[in-house]
């Protein structure tokens, strides 16, 4: 961060009396900045035994495997962003159900909320910033291809929670790969 977006003035990384982290501060308008992690949404969709998986069109993880995801925007409702990423990036309808988990990613300063979603119908396709989607059943898991850390920890979570016939609502710190 270099300038304010209040006044214009350039803002100085400063140790706050208080403050258990450093801070960006203004000294023009004395504005605090907060870096807050980011949220992001994604969701596990399911039809029968395949899971949505998306081979990734844009970096972050280039040609890599993950759940539809992505950033929420300004105003819109957590549950509206995984079913507008889900049709983005697979082109695929879905009926969004019950949050599932949700990661903290220090790395990436984000929060990631996963959603359990049922696929409409088995139809999916790349979308502007997805080079391939489809339906994968757990052992055809690109288990060494996945972008995102996240995305095989919550593929684990799912398939066990499957297995021990219960869906439970995961929380886990993701450090980096």
């Amino acid at each position: 961060m270099n300038y304010c977006s209040e006044c214009g003035s350039r803002v100085a990384l400063q140790d706050r009396p208080g403050d258990r982290a450093p801070r960006y501060a203004c000294p023009g308008c004395r504005k605090i900045f907060y870096l807050s992690p980011r949220l992001v949404v994604a969701c596990l969709a399911i039809r029968e035994r395949g899971v949505l998986l998306c081979r990734r069109g844009v970096q972050p993880g280039y040609g890599l495997w993950t759940l539809p995801c992505g950033f929420i925007e300004k105003g819109e409702p957590a549950s509206r962003a995984a079913v507008r990423e889900a049709l983005e990036e697979a082109q695929a309808t879905i009926e969004l159900g019950r949050p599932y988990a949700l990661f903290h990613i220090p790395h990436a300063n984000q929060m990631q909320v996963v959603f359990l979603a049922e696929l409409a119908d088995s139809a999916c396709a790349a979308g502007s910033e997805t080079l391939e989607a489809r339906l994968f059943e757990e052992a055809e898991i690109p288990w060494g291809e996945l972008a995102f850390a996240s995305t095989g920890v919550v593929l684990r979570q799912y398939f066990g929670d499957l297995r021990s016939g219960r869906l439970g609502f995961h929380f886990a710190d993701i450090a980096q790969l």
